[in-house]
């Protein structure tokens, strides 16, 4: 299999064993799940008492919010690639609030973003907020807070950016965009399933964003019999969208 290809697989364990911890009332065992085989099964099987359900999981890569982040994104992924570098420990990191105004200011973000998170690392199965302020000169005003965690089950290191200062709002037009794209997915499966369930992810970098009480409010058109939203950034929460 390509290294491409495992990687996605990997994420998409990552993204549903954090949704089944956040949501403990759908009744799946943190372990009663695979990948699918897509196209005809979705990206996630799961057994719940001996029925299966299946699992189609997608991002909200948001156009205007990648523009937004660009700068941001790069300092992170220099931090990124510079931890790993250095050989530590799968981790997941996530920083608020982060504020570039000067693209040569990057690598100096990214390297002293590397070094705090290095120097912090919680015990595994632990998080903690670093602080940020000393002595790290370069991040000082440049960000408004950085998490670190290390579930014990990270099949590699992610980390996550956002911002504080300028929340976007993801609208229930946006949300009906992404269930629409994923609609004709339930044709091509070759399995039946007790349920077939989208997973709408909103909890990494470039794929975050509010879920205003308007999109909770909205009623969706879908294929799949239940729609769930996974979010937002700095607290991951599930929310249970209505749909006919």
């Amino acid at each position: 299999m390509h290294s491409n290809e495992e990687t996605k697989r990997a994420d998409e364990r990552h993204v549903f064993a954090a949704f089944l911890r956040c949501a403990p009332w759908v009744n799946i065992g943190e372990h009663n799940f695979r990948n699918g085989n897509p196209p005809h099964e979705p990206d996630i099987v799961a057994d719940r008492d001996g029925q299966f359900i299946g699992v189609e999981i997608t991002g909200l890569d948001l156009p205007n919010l990648r523009a937004q982040e660009s700068v941001e994104s790069k300092a992170v992924d220099h931090a990124r690639r510079t931890y790993e570098a250095a050989g530590g420990p799968y981790i997941e990191v996530k920083v608020r609030g982060l504020k570039i105004d000067d693209h040569k200011m990057i690598s100096a973000v990214g390297e002293a973003l590397a070094l705090l998170a290095s120097t912090n690392l919680p015990q595994a199965g632990e998080s903690r907020v670093a602080p940020w302020e000393e002595p790290n000169p370069a991040l000082a005003d440049a960000l408004d807070s950085i998490s670190i965690s290390r579930p014990v089950d990270l099949p590699r290191s992610y980390w996550n950016v956002g911002r504080a200062r300028f929340v976007p709002s993801v609208s229930s037009t946006d949300i009906q965009l992404y269930i629409d794209r994923k609609n004709p997915k339930t044709k091509l499966y070759q399995t039946q399933y007790r349920e077939r369930w989208l997973l709408l992810n909103g909890t990494h970098f470039a794929s975050w964003g509010e879920l205003t009480p308007e999109c909770r409010e909205a009623t969706y058109i879908s294929s799949f019999e239940r729609v769930f939203f996974l979010g937002t950034f700095s607290d991951p929460t599930v929310t249970e969208l209505r749909i006919y």
